[in-house]
Protein backbone atom coordinates (compact mmCIF):
# COMPACT_ATOMS: atom_id res chain seq x y z
CA UNK A 1 0.00 0.00 0.00
CA UNK A 2 2.96 2.61 0.86
CA UNK A 3 4.43 1.64 -2.64
CA UNK A 4 1.37 2.89 -4.56
CA UNK A 5 1.14 5.72 -2.76
CA UNK A 6 4.65 6.42 -3.62
CA UNK A 7 3.64 6.05 -7.13
CA UNK A 8 0.75 8.33 -7.30
CA UNK A 9 2.66 10.64 -5.36
CA UNK A 10 5.05 10.62 -7.88
CA UNK A 11 2.48 10.35 -11.33
CA UNK A 12 1.04 13.44 -10.15
CA UNK A 13 3.20 16.23 -10.21
CA UNK A 14 4.57 14.87 -13.62
CA UNK A 15 1.15 14.36 -15.21
CA UNK A 16 0.29 18.20 -14.24
CA UNK A 17 4.04 19.40 -15.62
CA UNK A 18 2.99 17.68 -18.92
CA UNK A 19 -0.53 19.43 -18.93
CA UNK A 20 1.22 23.14 -18.54
CA UNK A 21 4.42 22.60 -20.21
CA UNK A 22 3.07 22.53 -24.18
CA UNK A 23 1.89 26.59 -25.85
CA UNK A 24 -1.56 26.41 -26.43
CA UNK A 25 -2.08 27.80 -30.36
CA UNK A 26 -3.04 31.29 -30.38
CA UNK A 27 -6.19 32.56 -32.22
CA UNK A 28 -5.47 32.63 -35.96
CA UNK A 29 -5.17 35.95 -37.24
CA UNK A 30 -7.95 37.29 -39.35
CA UNK A 31 -7.10 40.22 -41.74
CA UNK A 32 -9.69 42.72 -43.20
CA UNK A 33 -9.04 46.40 -44.43
CA UNK A 34 -10.78 48.40 -46.44
CA UNK A 35 -10.17 51.80 -48.17
CA UNK A 36 -10.57 55.69 -48.32
CA UNK A 37 -9.93 58.92 -49.65
CA UNK A 38 -10.77 62.35 -48.50
CA UNK A 39 -13.19 62.82 -51.80
CA UNK A 40 -14.52 59.18 -51.66
CA UNK A 41 -13.38 58.15 -55.44
CA UNK A 42 -9.82 56.37 -55.94
CA UNK A 43 -7.79 58.30 -58.69
CA UNK A 44 -4.18 58.67 -59.33
CA UNK A 45 -2.70 61.39 -57.53
CA UNK A 46 -5.04 61.15 -54.38
CA UNK A 47 -3.61 59.35 -51.19
CA UNK A 48 -5.57 56.35 -50.26
CA UNK A 49 -6.27 55.29 -46.24
CA UNK A 50 -5.69 51.62 -46.02
CA UNK A 51 -7.82 50.78 -42.59
CA UNK A 52 -6.84 48.08 -41.06
CA UNK A 53 -9.85 45.95 -39.19
CA UNK A 54 -7.64 42.74 -38.51
CA UNK A 55 -7.63 41.00 -35.32
CA UNK A 56 -5.41 38.82 -33.42
CA UNK A 57 -2.36 39.81 -35.44
CA UNK A 58 0.74 41.64 -34.51
CA UNK A 59 2.51 42.82 -37.64
CA UNK A 60 1.49 43.05 -40.69
CA UNK A 61 2.45 42.89 -44.59
CA UNK A 62 0.88 44.93 -47.60
CA UNK A 63 1.25 44.80 -51.32
CA UNK A 64 -0.50 47.42 -53.49
CA UNK A 65 -0.16 45.51 -56.31
CA UNK A 66 1.75 48.23 -58.38
CA UNK A 67 5.07 47.20 -56.94
CA UNK A 68 4.56 49.26 -53.73
CA UNK A 69 4.74 47.50 -50.14
CA UNK A 70 4.53 48.97 -46.58
CA UNK A 71 4.59 47.56 -43.34
CA UNK A 72 2.80 49.84 -41.53
CA UNK A 73 -0.66 49.41 -39.91
CA UNK A 74 -3.14 51.25 -42.04
CA UNK A 75 -0.87 52.70 -44.51
CA UNK A 76 -1.35 55.60 -46.22
CA UNK A 77 -0.53 55.16 -50.73
CA UNK A 78 -0.34 56.85 -54.12
CA UNK A 79 -1.01 55.50 -57.04
CA UNK A 80 0.17 57.19 -60.36
CA UNK A 81 -1.20 55.24 -63.22
CA UNK A 82 -4.96 53.96 -63.41
CA UNK A 83 -6.01 50.76 -63.52
CA UNK A 84 -7.07 47.32 -61.43
CA UNK A 85 -5.04 46.54 -58.70
CA UNK A 86 -5.32 43.36 -56.00
CA UNK A 87 -4.40 44.86 -52.79
CA UNK A 88 -3.12 42.16 -50.37
CA UNK A 89 -2.78 42.45 -46.73
CA UNK A 90 -0.76 39.72 -44.67
CA UNK A 91 -1.24 39.17 -41.32
CA UNK A 92 1.37 37.45 -38.62
CA UNK A 93 0.75 36.46 -35.59
CA UNK A 94 3.17 35.82 -32.73
CA UNK A 95 3.16 32.08 -33.21
CA UNK A 96 4.50 32.30 -36.74
CA UNK A 97 0.54 31.98 -38.20
CA UNK A 98 -0.01 33.57 -41.62
CA UNK A 99 -3.35 34.60 -42.64
CA UNK A 100 -3.85 36.68 -46.40
CA UNK A 101 -6.73 39.10 -46.96
CA UNK A 102 -7.09 40.55 -50.75
CA UNK A 103 -9.45 43.39 -52.38
CA UNK A 104 -9.45 44.13 -55.99
CA UNK A 105 -9.64 48.05 -56.46
CA UNK A 106 -10.11 50.07 -59.15
CA UNK A 107 -8.04 53.76 -59.60
CA UNK A 108 -9.32 56.01 -62.04
CA UNK A 109 -8.08 59.26 -63.78
CA UNK A 110 -9.74 62.38 -64.26
CA UNK A 111 -10.58 63.71 -67.52
CA UNK A 112 -11.11 67.27 -68.60
CA UNK A 113 -14.76 67.17 -70.16
CA UNK A 114 -15.77 71.00 -70.57
CA UNK A 115 -15.01 74.26 -69.66
CA UNK A 116 -17.34 76.54 -68.34
CA UNK A 117 -16.00 80.63 -68.64
CA UNK A 118 -18.43 82.38 -65.56
CA UNK A 119 -16.92 85.70 -66.43
CA UNK A 120 -13.82 87.01 -68.49
CA UNK A 121 -12.93 90.73 -67.82
CA UNK A 122 -12.54 92.74 -71.32
CA UNK A 123 -10.05 94.93 -69.18
CA UNK A 124 -6.48 94.34 -69.20
CA UNK A 125 -4.78 95.57 -65.38
CA UNK A 126 -1.49 97.28 -65.70
CA UNK A 127 0.97 96.99 -63.32
CA UNK A 128 -1.02 99.64 -61.20
CA UNK A 129 -3.75 98.07 -61.54
CA UNK A 130 -5.16 100.91 -64.09
CA UNK A 131 -7.92 99.30 -66.39
CA UNK A 132 -7.14 98.72 -69.94
CA UNK A 133 -9.42 98.02 -72.53
CA UNK A 134 -8.48 95.34 -75.00
CA UNK A 135 -8.57 96.37 -78.81
CA UNK A 136 -10.78 99.33 -78.97
CA UNK A 137 -10.62 99.16 -82.56
CA UNK A 138 -10.97 95.76 -83.30
CA UNK A 139 -12.27 93.79 -80.36
CA UNK A 140 -10.92 90.72 -78.97
CA UNK A 141 -10.35 87.38 -80.35
CA UNK A 142 -10.07 85.14 -77.21
CA UNK A 143 -8.23 82.06 -77.05
CA UNK A 144 -7.32 80.02 -74.16
CA UNK A 145 -4.14 77.33 -73.87
CA UNK A 146 -4.55 75.06 -70.57
CA UNK A 147 -1.76 72.38 -70.14
CA UNK A 148 0.90 71.30 -67.99
CA UNK A 149 3.31 74.05 -67.85
CA UNK A 150 6.08 72.56 -70.28
CA UNK A 151 2.92 71.57 -72.52
CA UNK A 152 0.07 73.51 -73.43
CA UNK A 153 -1.67 70.68 -75.01
CA UNK A 154 -5.19 71.79 -75.13
CA UNK A 155 -5.87 75.36 -77.58
CA UNK A 156 -9.03 76.27 -78.50
CA UNK A 157 -10.19 78.92 -79.28
CA UNK A 158 -13.48 80.27 -77.41
CA UNK A 159 -14.44 83.74 -78.61
CA UNK A 160 -13.79 85.38 -82.46
CA UNK A 161 -14.54 88.60 -84.08
CA UNK A 162 -15.12 92.13 -82.42
CA UNK A 163 -17.19 92.03 -79.23
CA UNK A 164 -19.97 94.73 -78.85
CA UNK A 165 -18.08 96.26 -76.18
CA UNK A 166 -14.91 95.54 -75.36
CA UNK A 167 -15.02 97.32 -72.09
CA UNK A 168 -17.98 94.43 -70.51
CA UNK A 169 -17.20 91.11 -68.91
CA UNK A 170 -18.09 87.93 -71.09
CA UNK A 171 -20.19 86.11 -69.78
CA UNK A 172 -21.72 82.45 -69.87
CA UNK A 173 -19.56 80.15 -72.42
CA UNK A 174 -18.79 76.84 -71.98
CA UNK A 175 -15.86 75.03 -74.56
CA UNK A 176 -17.00 71.74 -74.74
CA UNK A 177 -17.18 68.52 -74.97
CA UNK A 178 -13.76 68.45 -74.72
CA UNK A 179 -12.57 64.70 -76.01
CA UNK A 180 -9.63 62.31 -74.31
CA UNK A 181 -7.78 65.18 -72.30
CA UNK A 182 -6.57 63.52 -69.19
CA UNK A 183 -5.16 65.45 -66.43
CA UNK A 184 -2.21 64.45 -64.83
CA UNK A 185 -0.86 65.08 -61.11
CA UNK A 186 1.33 67.92 -61.97
CA UNK A 187 1.07 71.66 -62.22
CA UNK A 188 -1.26 73.44 -65.19
CA UNK A 189 -1.07 77.04 -66.66
CA UNK A 190 -3.93 78.64 -68.08
CA UNK A 191 -3.29 81.25 -70.39
CA UNK A 192 -5.75 84.05 -71.96
CA UNK A 193 -4.42 85.19 -75.61
CA UNK A 194 -5.94 88.27 -77.22
CA UNK A 195 -5.41 86.13 -80.49
CA UNK A 196 -6.38 89.05 -83.27
CA UNK A 197 -4.15 88.63 -86.09
CA UNK A 198 -5.50 91.92 -88.06
CA UNK A 199 -2.57 93.74 -89.74
CA UNK A 200 -3.66 96.99 -88.20
CA UNK A 201 -3.92 95.62 -84.67
CA UNK A 202 -0.31 96.13 -83.07
CA UNK A 203 -1.52 94.02 -80.10
CA UNK A 204 -1.92 90.44 -82.09
CA UNK A 205 -1.51 87.73 -80.14
CA UNK A 206 -0.78 89.28 -77.04
CA UNK A 207 -0.75 87.48 -73.47
CA UNK A 208 -3.73 88.92 -71.34
CA UNK A 209 -4.15 86.75 -68.43
CA UNK A 210 -1.60 84.36 -67.32
CA UNK A 211 -2.69 82.04 -64.33
CA UNK A 212 -0.60 81.07 -60.91
CA UNK A 213 0.53 77.33 -61.49
CA UNK A 214 -2.49 74.38 -60.73
CA UNK A 215 -2.49 71.21 -60.33
CA UNK A 216 -5.91 69.59 -61.67
CA UNK A 217 -5.66 66.42 -59.28
CA UNK A 218 -4.80 68.03 -55.74
CA UNK A 219 -6.97 71.29 -56.75
CA UNK A 220 -8.31 72.80 -52.81
CA UNK A 221 -11.65 73.65 -54.48
CA UNK A 222 -12.20 70.19 -56.19
CA UNK A 223 -15.45 69.03 -55.53
CA UNK A 224 -16.29 65.62 -56.58
CA UNK A 225 -19.70 63.29 -56.66
CA UNK A 226 -18.99 60.17 -55.14
CA UNK A 227 -21.27 57.82 -57.07
CA UNK A 228 -20.29 59.09 -60.93
CA UNK A 229 -16.74 60.56 -60.14
CA UNK A 230 -17.86 63.93 -61.96
CA UNK A 231 -16.49 67.06 -60.55
CA UNK A 232 -15.22 70.48 -60.82
CA UNK A 233 -12.49 72.49 -59.82
CA UNK A 234 -12.22 76.40 -60.63
CA UNK A 235 -10.10 79.25 -61.06
CA UNK A 236 -10.34 82.74 -60.48
CA UNK A 237 -8.82 85.90 -60.40
CA UNK A 238 -8.56 89.36 -61.32
CA UNK A 239 -10.47 89.73 -64.46
CA UNK A 240 -11.68 85.75 -64.51
CA UNK A 241 -14.22 83.13 -63.34
CA UNK A 242 -13.57 79.45 -64.97
CA UNK A 243 -14.68 76.33 -63.65
CA UNK A 244 -13.61 72.80 -65.30
CA UNK A 245 -15.61 70.04 -65.21
CA UNK A 246 -14.05 66.52 -65.40
CA UNK A 247 -15.04 63.15 -64.99
CA UNK A 248 -13.24 60.19 -63.50
CA UNK A 249 -12.69 57.37 -65.48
Amino acid sequence: MKKRLLQLIFILPLAFFMSCGGDDPLPEPVPSFSSSTALEVLEIGRSIKFINNSINASSYEWDFGDGGTSALISPTYTYETPGDYTVTLTAYSDDEQIIMATNDIYVGQRYLIEIDINSISFDNFDQDGNAMPWDVDSGPDVSILFGPEDDTALEETIFAGPAPDVQSPFLGLTLGPIDDFPLKNEDYIFLLLDDDTSPSDPNAFELMIESPPLNPILAANSIVNSEDGAGIFQLTGAGFDIVFVFEIK
